[in-house]
């Protein structure tokens, strides 16, 4: 056979070969002119986009992109300039559905000398779909094996890496392929931060054939540690014989940083609106003292003048006696409603008799104000907490009453506390209307919002449900350290 000939069956086994990954892909593969143009679409890419081949040369590369999408312009200036890209990006289905793709997209020449781009596109909705690989062979695969922004390594069982791409190399801070493998072909261990990591990886492929996207902590080169999502799969031939382990590694580090930073926030937040709330519960304390310690006394000390006057006003002063007795009237009126303010904002039975005592005058308040029947079942009657929890329960339980006169129109109200191991339970139910679920996480429901925050700083969980014309119901837990104590007469 001639040169010529061996030549020219070499291109159509290659030819066939990457038809064959072409058409048989599980990725979307899309052959596109660098101006835009669609020239080819695989089986995959017709059916995540609902178009068929021809509506893809139709469409063009506008015509499946978000247009509003901002970092397209910019993307096809990078792969203008180094001849590859990767990174997401908002595409539309024929059905006019947005979603999100992650890609890969590089240049190339065809058999013409044409310039091209080939673009992988990978469905991004669902971020724990498992990676799948186009199988390696021809030189077709390979110029997409060597140009991926994705780490990819091969692994013989027993024998080490023999095949990386430049990606995986830079991950790991190596300047070339060759230095990675001379270094790790035999111990891909060092690799892992944790060296039981790699065992977890090749246990999970004896079992399953595959590893899902699983978050690792790795070793670059320098020592330098860095995150990476890694996703691996046995690859066999059709006989079923193992052939060798294939893995993908994305860099997450900064996703991981963002984590870490969003987490260190969140701990900053609570710490701040545990202060606050602090800050509040004092200075309602202070008022509350003044109110009662020094306005209170004056008030008595003036009510007692009063009433010294009233004994000296002779029969001839009648009209003095009535205005003084309106005056003493008004006076023990202003004295009831500071002994009412004082104890709103920080009720000193509280703190002097503890939390059941102190719901109970809370819920007779209740009544008598609203004219609502509430129900009691505290069991224990008698429980000795720390001050910030019974605190918290306590405004809870005043705020879901307040929520049940202002909103509920109910006519019954069952206030329940019990203990169970080590987690004191508060439940209200009432019968009235029932909260609706778009107010449950509405942001402007603010006493919800507090109540919520008050029980998340103690580690606690707190649950709201409620249907039409059933009512609504508040749970909350928290965990205590506490000590018990049953009524005998209970």
């Amino acid at each position: 056979m001639t040169e010529s000939k061996q030549g020219g069956v070499h291109r159509n086994n290659s030819e066939n070969i990457y038809k064959a990954i072409f058409e048989n892909s599980i990725d979307a593969i899309l052959i596109t002119s660098t101006d835009g143009g669609i020239q080819s679409a695989n089986p995959a890419a017709c059916k995540m986009f609902g178009y068929s081949v021809e509506e893809f040369v139709k469409a063009g590369r506008d015509g499946i992109l978000d247009p509003s999408d901002e970092r397209i312009p910019l993307l096809l200036l990078e792969r203008e300039k180094t001849g590859k890209i990767s990174g997401e990006l908002r595409y539309r289905r024929k059905d006019g559905t947005i979603f999100p793709v992650d890609f890969t997209s590089s240049v190339f020449k065809d058999s013409e000398g044409r310039d091209r781009t080939i673009t992988i596109l990978r469905d991004a909705t669902d971020l724990k779909t498992t990676l799948e690989k186009l199988k390696l062979s021809v030189d077709e695969y390979r110029s997409l094996f060597e140009n991926s922004m994705m780490g990819i390594s091969q692994a013989k069982p027993g024998s080490g890496f023999f095949r990386i791409n430049q990606a995986y190399a830079d991950l790991y801070g190596y300047p070339d392929i060759q230095s990675l493998l001379k270094d790790v072909s035999t111990n891909i261990k060092m690799l892992y931060s944790d060296p039981a990591d790699r065992e977890k990886v090749l246990s999970l492929l004896e079992k399953n054939g595959y590893m899902p996207p699983t978050e690792f902590e790795l070793n670059k080169k320098n020592g330098e540690k860095f995150w990476a999502l890694v996703s691996a799969k046995q690859v066999k031939d059709a006989s079923g014989k193992l052939l060798y382990l294939q893995a993908e590694h994305f860099d997450i580090t900064s996703h991981k940083i963002a984590e870490a930073e969003l987490r260190k926030s969140k701990d900053s937040l609570e710490k701040l609106n545990q202060h606050m709330n602090e800050v509040l519960e004092n200075e309602r304390s202070q008022i509350a003292l003044n109110l009662h310690d020094d306005l209170g006394q004056k008030l008595t000390a003036l009510n007692m003048d009063l009433a010294w006057l009233k004994a000296r006003i002779g029969v001839q002063s009648r009209t003095v006696e009535n205005k003084l007795r309106q005056m003493t009237l008004l006076m023990n009126e202003a004295i009831d409603s500071i002994q009412k303010i004082s104890y709103g904002l920080r009720p000193s039975i509280l703190d002097d008799l503890g939390l059941i005592p102190a719901l109970e005058w809370q819920i007779k308040e209740f009544i008598r104000t609203s004219g609502i029947l509430c129900k009691t079942s505290f069991v224990p009657k008698e429980i000795e907490i720390d001050s910030q929890s019974a605190l918290i329960i306590f405004r809870v339980v005043q705020e879901a009453l307040t929520n049940v006169v202002r909103h509920s129109k109910a006519t019954k109200v069952h206030v329940i506390l019990t203990i169970r191991g080590e987690i004191l339970e508060v439940t209200v139910e009432d019968n009235g209307k029932g909260i609706e679920a778009e107010k449950i996480e509405n942001p402007k429901s603010f006493g919800l919002a507090g109540m919520r925050e008050r029980i998340l700083l103690v580690g606690g969980e707190f649950i709201i449900s409620g249907k039409p014309g059933e009512g609504t119901i508040i749970q909350v837990r928290i965990p205590l350290c506490l000590k018990a104590k049953t009524d005998p007469n209970y």
